[in-house]
């Protein structure tokens, strides 16, 4: 394998994907899967692991979000169905509506952003050690830097798997606040 199979291109890409999009709080709120593929896309060992684990953690914060976006549809029909509204004032009503999950998205995508940028620290990490190490002819890894190299990447992801119970404590609380 080449050394670029380390590079964390996938997060760096889906990161700036989300933040150039401008993403409603409903879509950073359904994107969290593939936001949890590009996550894993660049782990060398053991990558479905922390994805099953993020995946399943981010579907439970999804699911226990859905009563956030229920209470702003139920609000925006109200606003829609308020016909003394000036076209004004039906505007700010869907605005005020959409506070609650546009907090619990930017919250949540803050979340994962963290986590994403504490991953690809590491990552970063496995590939400056393995590029220092690096004979300056090589066009491929010798076998015992690519072992050393997977060896750092599984540590970064079993970090990354410690990290989750947290994350995801944090991420239940903001949605608990919010419902």
């Amino acid at each position: 394998r080449r050394l670029s199979s380390l590079e964390a291109g996938p997060i760096n890409t889906c990161s700036s994907a989300l933040i150039g999009l401008g993403l409603s709080s409903l879509a950073v709120l359904i994107n969290f899967t593939s936001i949890a593929r590009a996550v894993t896309a660049s782990m060398a060992a053991n990558p479905n692991e922390l994805e099953a684990k993020f995946t399943e953690s981010i579907r439970k914060v999804e699911l226990a979000s859905r009563p956030v976006l229920k209470k702003e549809y139920e609000c925006s029909a109200r606003c829609a169905s308020d016909t003394s509204l000036d076209s004004q004032g039906f505007q700010n009503c869907i605005q005020n509506c959409g506070k609650a999950s546009q907090n619990v998205g930017a919250a949540l995508n803050n979340e994962v952003n963290n986590f994403q940028n504490q991953v690809m620290s590491c990552m970063q990490s496995c590939e400056n050690l393995v590029r220092a190490k690096l004979p300056a002819d090589a066009t491929s890894l010798p076998s015992a830097l690519q072992q050393e190299a997977d060896a750092c990447a599984s540590q970064c992801s079993q970090n990354g798997l410690a990290l989750l119970p947290a994350m995801m404590e944090r991420m239940m609380a903001v949605v608990a606040r919010n419902k």
